[in-house]
């Protein structure tokens, strides 16, 4: 019997993986700033292996020629648009995109904008009848306790009728300050409590010069107005009035009958004369802490960022005294190289409504404007540029090493090639933030390279710390939605289920978002650098307890007590 030979079979060759399509997308470039209106989406998709079966821009359908090449015009709201861009073939193969432009009219950099803030200065914040320096009476009574405001009043002459006093001494034991806003004025009461002055009188009817002392409590009654002007807020006294509640003096070497006939006019006198002071001071003193809330301060971690604030207008209402100031957020040193047209997003959206009604001492409401243009500056400033984060850094970010092939990770780079930007909120929380074109670059230990460009927007609250509002954005996957495109990856990798990848990962990062941005500036009040007063110097006004709430009229409303601190050094 003879036996065949039996030939072993060929191992079966697999076939060689498909080319995959890929899309190039012409217009609109990234990171860049639109003038209001539509944009026109254009690009080709390129066929791979398999033929082109589908695109999709926007989340919509999209007509593709014959050779891949398509226009699609997108809907645009001023703001951030962020789109992505997917084409699939016939063997479900897929390249996708994602990008983000700022669409809309600008403020130029460093713009002043006007009435851009307003401010509430409730009952309590005018006065409280507490002893903490956090409201205006308490300020007020410090500046007249200060020795230098009876200082003012040594030397002083009054004339009357009969005699001729000249202060040559005042001092007193303190004050009291009730001030109260009605709808039109505002009535500021002083009270000095201890008055002692010595004082020389000239006796006409005698010719000579007699020496005395006086001891009173003295109540000064002045009403106030605020106008308006093209120069700024001047405070104008309606009525000033001065009445002694007590009263004892005696004048050396004088019959006691004579200094009976000399009390009234005397007293009649300092109250003419404290009368005229309360007409010519407590204005000028009002207006001067007005002046405290024109302001000029840095934030940033690096200080980048100047805020400027100052007085357009004011007016008393019952609810308090109301405040608009023009304002300005400007980088101190720009940075990076801005594209065309870049600048902060400007909206047509008229000033707030003052009064509002709240049981808080004290209401900020900032214009979406100028919040956008704090943004703009802290961008613009080298915020969100070239950050490098070690594999620690963001594995407390992401929970967690990231999976392969995102990892395992040597360091990652942060980089923000638009400012972000509030937006009209979608749901209940305080607005939506757009972030657009945050490119993730990771270096792999491998020696590997990936770079992803995202873009996100999802629900914001402010979180109230002691150096001012965090962002925290809702990162939960429903509220926040990410496009994602791929900027560099291995060969060997898919871009389509990077981009996926980065997707999943994107929001568990987000989550962490208050590292990624810097607090925004709680207002400080600088009260002490409204009065010479000892007393006062250092002191601030500082927000606490914030609760923000987005208004209809897209302004942030902050509401919150006033308290006193001291000024950083």
């Amino acid at each position: 019997m003879v036996l065949a030979a039996c030939t072993p079979e060929a191992p079966a060759r697999l076939p060689p993986p498909p080319e995959l399509p890929t899309l190039r997308v012409d217009s609109p470039a990234r990171a860049s700033f639109l003038p209001e209106g539509d944009v026109v989406v254009t690009g080709q998709a390129i066929a791979g292996t398999g033929d082109l079966a589908g695109l999709t821009v926007g989340g919509a359908p999209a007509q593709m020629d014959a050779d891949g090449s398509f226009s699609v015009t997108l809907p645009a709201e001023p703001g951030i648009l962020s789109f992505g861009i997917r084409v699939e073939d016939s063997l479900g193969e897929r390249a996708v995109d994602g990008r983000s432009v700022q669409v809309g009219r600008t403020h130029d950099a460093g713009q002043w904008l006007s009435e851009a803030v307003a401010m509430q200065m409730g009952p309590e914040t005018l006065d409280d009848d507490a002893p903490d320096i956090d409201d205006f009476a308490r300020v007020s009574e410090l500046i007249v306790e200060d020795p230098a405001f009876g200082a003012d009043f040594v030397g002083a002459t009054i004339p009357s009728d009969s005699y001729e006093v000249t202060i040559t001494s005042f001092a007193m034991d303190s004050a009291g300050v009730d001030l109260v806003s009605r709808d039109g004025a505002l009535d500021n009461d002083v009270t000095l409590y201890g008055v002692h002055t010595e004082f020389d009188a000239y006796v006409n009817s005698l010719f000579i010069t007699v020496s005395g002392w006086a001891e009173m409590d003295l109540v000064l009654d002045t009403e106030l107005r605020l106008v308006n002007t093209a120069d700024g807020v001047e405070v104008e006294v309606i009525s000033a009035s001065a009445t002694t509640t007590r009263f004892d003096w005696d004048v050396a070497w004088v019959p006691e009958f004579i200094e009976s006939l000399m009390q009234d006019d005397v007293r009649l006198a300092i109250e003419a004369e404290m009368s005229q002071q309360a007409s010519d001071r407590v204005g000028a003193m009002f207006a001067e802490a007005l002046a405290g809330f024109e302001l000029d301060q840095t934030f940033g971690p690096a200080e980048e960022v100047s805020l400027s604030l100052k007085l357009a207008r004011a007016e008393a209402a019952d609810e308090g005294l109301l405040l608009w100031l023009d304002a300005r957020a400007v980088a101190q040193d720009v940075t990076r190289d801005l594209p065309p047209g870049a600048g902060s997003l400007r909206t047509d959206f008229t000033g707030t409504t003052l009064p509002i009604q709240t049981t808080r001492p004290f209401v900020t409401a900032i214009d979406d404007d100028f919040f956008n243009q704090l943004l703009f500056a802290f961008w613009a400033g080298g915020g969100m540029s070239g950050q490098t984060i070690s594999r620690e850094q963001l594995m407390l970010m992401a929970g967690g090493d990231l999976p392969a092939p995102l990892g395992p990770v040597s360091e990652a780079q942060l980089d923000l090639h638009l400012p972000p930007v509030i937006m009209p909120p979608s749901g209940e929380l305080v607005i939506d933030l757009a972030i657009g074109e945050f490119h993730l670059g990771i270096d792999r230990e491998d020696g590997e390279r990936l770079e992803a460009s995202l873009n996100i927007r999802a629900p914001a609250s402010l979180a109230s710390e002691s150096g001012g509002l965090s962002l925290m954005l809702d990162n939960r996957p429903a509220y926040m939605p990410v496009h994602a495109g791929m900027l560099a990856y291995p060969e060997a990798l898919d871009p389509g289920d990077l981009a996926s990848l980065f997707r999943l990962t994107t929001p568990t990062l987000m989550g962490q978002s208050s590292a990624l941005f810097p607090a925004l500036p709680a207002i400080e009040l600088p009260v002490g650098e409204t009065s010479d007063a000892a007393a006062l110097q250092g002191v601030v006004w500082k927000m606490e307890d914030v609760d923000a709430s987005f208004a209809s009229d897209r302004w942030l409303v902050l509401e919150s007590n006033l308290v006193e601190g001291t000024a950083a050094r």
